[in-house]
């Protein structure tokens, strides 16, 4: 009796559970005006808030969201495990949530109107999770920080749906409207080892950014690929900022009614023995 007691617990406590995820992250960088002047390759052992000097030598640091651990950094690769991660204030329904951005200041490190760049993050494909009523995704974006127009942010990341289906997705979160107004899914590939993601300006005469991808396998990148929409970050400041992230939601899965109605018979047969045994 003892041993279907504790069956019927587990059942309970796991039905609807969700494993935790965990992504690697190569290589994190930034070309401006045809130079890369920012590359972090994750090679010193010390994870974010830790980066290295630009390539002008002016030091750089990461802002890291407050209470999680990003890392650890072994190897020349930064590991994201939700297990670190906590909850996100501003979006309730993001359950766990990476970020660390790079921190900005100087006229020098941001990225402005009249610059060409691009933000560039080398993933290890270790596909987001395939589990029903559950998103996991990872990336990079683009934000500004304050103005007008709120607090924008356009994402590229890779992530699966729920209903399992694993997607390259470009978005932007708008500030005003405090949701993801999408803006272009691809269905992903499997069977490679790594993804380039790529944010890009790339006129001075323009603020259009656009996304583009490269699968990477045995260290050979493929045919870069673009997606047919682009995106406005500059909407009431003239700089932005690059970051890498990654998240998880979970939807509240209702528990089986095949699990309550066991849980329910084993109640009743306790209920059953203990009258026998009185009797």
């Amino acid at each position: 009796m003892k041993r279907l007691i504790t069956m019927a617990a587990l059942l309970l406590l796991t039905a609807g559970s969700a494993s935790a995820y965990t992504f690697s992250l190569d290589s994190f960088s930034l070309v401006k005006n045809g130079v890369r002047f920012f590359n972090d390759e994750f090679d010193n052992g010390i994870a974010p808030p830790d980066a290295p000097n630009f390539k002008n030598g002016v030091s750089a640091s990461y802002w890291v969201r407050p209470g999680t651990t990003v890392g650890p950094e072994s190897s020349g690769k930064l590991t994201l495990d939700s297990s670190t991660a906590t909850p996100s204030s501003f979006n309730p329904d993001v359950t766990k949530l990476h970020i660390a951005m790079l921190n900005g200041i100087y006229f020098d490190r941001d990225l402005k109107t009249v610059d060409t760049f691009s933000i560039e993050g080398l993933w290890d494909l270790g596909y987001p999770a395939t589990e029903i009523n559950k998103t996991e995704k990872f990336g990079i974006r683009t934000n500004d920080v304050s103005g007008g127009n709120g607090n924008d942010q356009l994402r590229l990341s890779v992530f699966n749906d729920f209903s399992g289906n694993s997607f390259i997705s470009f978005d932007r979160f708008n500030g005003d409207l405090n949701g993801v107004v999408p803006n272009e899914m691809i269905a992903l590939e499997s069977g490679h080892d790594q993804i380039l993601l790529k944010l890009s300006k790339l006129s001075t005469d323009s603020d259009l950014i656009t996304a583009s991808f490269q699968y990477v396998d045995n260290g050979i990148f493929g045919a870069e690929q673009f997606f047919s929409q682009q995106g406005l970050i500059f909407q009431g400041e003239n700089f932005t900022r690059a970051a890498f992230f990654a998240s998880e939601v979970v939807n509240p899965v209702p528990i089986p009614a095949a699990v309550w109605l066991f849980g329910s018979g084993l109640i009743g047969l306790i209920g059953y023995s203990k009258r026998r045994k009185t009797a």
